[in-house]
């Protein structure tokens, strides 16, 4: 070999020692090695965002999202095929249809519960290298930060991929914070004449949210907003009040509520960076105190009352069997008519 190489030197012909041929091959194939690359899936936006308690027309579901795979080196035929990917969602979401429509060719089953949902795509096309997609969105009924998961059915080479959906949610402390704070099932009592103080909590991501400005309306007559308001609150209007959340994700307001009947109360935010506005609304039932509303009940109305001292005495008088000796007194009628008992001369402060 020694003797080869020193005669091709004499000749003028370049020698490469073996050394650096065995190199060259070893680096060819692992690059070859490093190419090979197997199928994946990506979903698109990740993060996702919506809100569980949302403002109409808005379902607060989050935008549509699209699982999309790619074909890998490694997938072989499978690769060229239709993708069957199965969808998780953790949590209280749920897997929805997508809002603007699915991708041609593709579909989307929902399971019952919508926990699951499986997409069938078309064959895979475009490229290098080719891919196929299938689009879908979830809901939530509480403010949380929920996983979605896909895995490829198919393309046993490709991985499964998560994908986050963060929903926010506004709530009344004294309703219910497992649904929509709405006027069928968030209802409340108070009384005439009461001023009372309610809370709302706003949430991102299951969280408490700071900073986040909330407006208060009153919506129905039979209240006014209390010129006093609790910290971090400014009146605006009798019928609407302004907050910014503390850091508790808390706000408050006072109401003065001065008539009988049913008040609608709202709090809402607006978009709030990626959220989408959050709305809660609660029906007050406003009525009067107990030993008012015995006086003034309207079943009552039109009665005549005398003091009992003067209709004891007359039946007294009247049903007197008249002595011998003491001839019985003349009846003397009432110098007065007592007025009616009704809601508008007894209770004229609570009309």
């Amino acid at each position: 070999m020694k003797r080869t190489s020193k005669a091709l030197k004499r000749l003028g012909v370049p020698v490469l020692a073996a050394t650096t041929i065995l190199t060259a091959g070893q680096f060819a194939l692992s690059t070859s090695a490093f190419a090979a690359t197997n199928g994946t899936l990506t979903i698109v936006p990740d993060p996702a965002f919506g809100t569980a308690t949302p403002v109409p027309p808005s379902t607060g579901q989050t935008p549509d999202q699209t699982v999309t795979y790619t074909k890998g080196d490694q997938s072989g035929a499978n690769g060229d095929a239709a993708q069957t990917i199965n969808l998780s969602v953790s949590g209280s979401a749920k897997i929805v249809a997508p809002a603007g429509g699915q991708t041609a060719g593709s579909t989307l089953t929902i399971a019952a519960g919508g926990k699951t949902a499986q997409c069938t795509t078309a064959a895979t096309a475009g490229g290098p290298p080719p891919t196929a997609s299938c689009k879908f969105a979830t809901t939530d009924n509480v403010s949380e930060a929920a996983t979605v998961t896909a895995s490829d059915t198919t393309d046993p080479t490709t991985p499964p991929v998560n994908a986050t959906n963060n929903f926010a949610g506004l709530y009344w402390n004294n309703c219910p914070t497992n649904a929509p704070d709405t006027l069928a099932n968030c209802v409340t009592q108070t009384q005439v004449g009461q001023q009372t103080t309610y809370t709302t909590k706003y949430f991102q991501a299951g969280q408490p949210a700071q900073n986040i400005a909330v407006q208060y309306n009153i919506l129905t007559a039979g209240a006014q907003m209390s010129t006093t308001q609790p910290p971090g609150t400014s009146f605006f209007s009798p019928t609407q009040a302004n907050c910014t959340t503390n850091a508790q994700g808390e706000c408050s307001v006072t109401i003065i509520f001065n008539s009988v009947g049913d008040v609608q109360i709202r709090a809402q935010t607006s978009n709030t960076g990626n959220y989408p506005a959050s709305r809660a609304e609660q029906l007050v039932h406003s009525s009067r105190p107990l030993h008012l509303a015995a006086l003034c009940s309207p079943t009552r109305s039109g009665l005549r009352r005398r003091p009992r001292s003067t209709l004891s005495t007359s039946l007294v008088t009247r049903f007197r069997t008249p002595t011998r000796s003491t001839p019985a007194p003349p009846t003397r009628p009432p110098t007065t008519t007592p007025a009616r008992l009704t809601p508008r001369t007894r209770c004229p402060a609570l009309r």
